[in-house]
């Protein structure tokens, strides 16, 4: 689990960080710190969902047997496809 949320921070603050540097380059700083919290506050959600999904399909390191990581994965797959 700590893997997933290692990504997911890492994913969401990279994107963040070109929300930044988009609105600070082009209407100043002030504008960029709010890009910046904007994005990071909706990106986090889907990207925890992906990342999550990703791990549960493809890594082999998670016990199956773990009903919270199964359920909590089909859970988050159902809302990742019903967003789209």
């Amino acid at each position: 689990m700590a893997q997933i949320v290692k990504l997911t921070l890492v994913l969401t603050l990279l994107f963040t960080a070109y929300l930044f540097a988009a609105g600070a380059l082009k209407e100043g700083v002030e504008t960029g710190i709010y890009y910046a919290a904007l994005g990071f506050g909706s990106l986090i959600f889907p990207f925890f969902v992906l990342v999550f999904v990703y791990h549960w399909l493809v890594s082999r390191r998670f016990n199956y047997s773990n009903l919270l990581l199964r359920f909590g994965a089909r859970t988050g797959f159902i809302t990742a496809v019903s967003l789209v």
